[in-house]
């Protein structure tokens, strides 16, 4: 049950995959975090002679000697008020395993920086390396979607968190409503956050309860892709992404990508998405409607959006991992993980100009500075 897309891999003889359930599920919430931060210290003190690759930036080892850390993004340090317990962890606990980590991995430019700003860490010991999409994975079924109909659709795939800026996207639908045919479908568990928002005054009730909403909980694989190959736009409003996955999930399925112009996304996304500031509904509700009433822009995004997606390859990312890890393997010394060809650093640069050329381009718009 856990982890289905690892049920197909065949693994090497000398591979042992153990699997974390009951107290330390990720189901357990804090307390779950909590236990398995300490089985990692007790596995990192066990294995205290060998390499550890850390692949959670929250189950890190505060002293191993050997440790190679993956930093997703620093989220819960950037806003405290969504993320109440992990502020003091990302705060107070994680800057001296990362002085003292071998080497660290991160999937943006966007992230490099911030490590390097906030906890002082030397670039020589960061590798950017971006995540992959399994483009195989999102060739065409050939089946319609359950809850395709002749009405074509707005899309939204994720999680409902605070972070991930819902309530916007609703206020840009409901100035849409007599505008445009579409329905907007949202994939993603609620947890009762938006009903929260409602009481707070910052959503109405209106805007909630909209009949051309179509709320899904938990899909699967297979029908979350289909979403995104019938969907006539994908809209990622969030506040903040370490990287940023979905965008390119609706890329690699055809669909063209309104996406938020904070943090990485930019980075990620390039010059195949169209980009909103994430705290401005009108900003949101206009460029929607610009991108579903120009059919040449969307033809246009559709291709940029196949060109981009060519940059992500998980192979490629393995193959990097691997590189950084012999790296760690075959020093004696503490050293670093540097970039071993031209073409490394010719990207990691690429991407860095790209962000920092997007934002000059979008300062006077941009809402959100970390």
């Amino acid at each position: 049950r856990c982890h289905p897309e690892f049920h197909d891999i065949e693994f090497p003889e000398n591979f042992t995959l153990k699997w974390v359930t009951g107290a330390m599920a990720p189901e357990s919430g804090f307390r779950g975090h909590l236990l398995r931060l300490l089985f990692a210290n007790y596995l990192g003190w066990k294995h205290r002679r060998e390499v550890l690759f850390g692949t959670s930036q929250l189950e890190v080892c505060f002293f191993h000697p050997h440790q190679v850390l993956m930093i997703h993004d620093v989220i819960p340090l950037l806003f405290k008020q969504f993320h109440h317990k992990q502020y003091y962890y990302f705060r107070y606990l994680i800057g001296y395993p990362l002085r003292r980590a071998r080497a660290i991995l991160t999937p943006s430019c966007h992230t490099e920086m911030l490590l390097k700003d906030v906890y002082e860490v030397e670039p020589q010991r960061i590798r950017v390396i971006p995540h992959g999409i399994p483009t195989k994975d999102h060739q065409f079924s050939g089946e319609p979607s359950p809850s395709e109909s002749e009405e074509p659709y707005i899309l939204y795939v994720g999680r409902l968190s605070p972070m991930k800026n819902i309530r916007i996207l609703l206020k840009a639908f409901a100035r849409l409503k007599d505008r445009l045919p579409h329905r907007l479908i949202i994939a993603g568990d609620d947890e009762g956050f938006l009903q929260k928002e409602v009481a707070a005054g910052k959503l109405s009730r209106e805007e909630l309860d909209n009949e051309r909403i179509v709320w899904k909980n938990y899909v699967s694989n297979g029908e979350m892709l289909r979403l995104f190959q019938g969907a006539s736009l994908f809209v990622y409003p969030s506040l903040y992404e370490g990287f940023g996955l979905p965008p390119l999930d609706a890329m690699a399925c055809g669909c063209p990508v309104v996406a938020s112009c904070a943090a990485s996304l930019p980075e990620v996304c390039g010059d195949a998405a169209r980009y909103v500031n994430p705290l401005d509904a009108e900003d949101v509700s206009e460029t929607i409607y610009r991108v579903l009433t120009d059919e040449a822009l969307r033809t246009n995004m559709i291709y940029r959006g196949y060109l981009r997606i060519a940059r992500y390859c998980w192979r490629s990312s393995a193959e990097q991992h691997l590189e950084v890890l012999h790296t760690v393997l075959g020093t004696s010394e503490k050293g670093a993980a540097k970039p071993t060809s031209e073409a490394d650093s010719t990207r990691s640069t690429t991407a860095t100009n790209e962000t920092r050329s997007f934002t000059s381009r979008r300062s006077s718009r941009s809402a959100i500075h970390p």
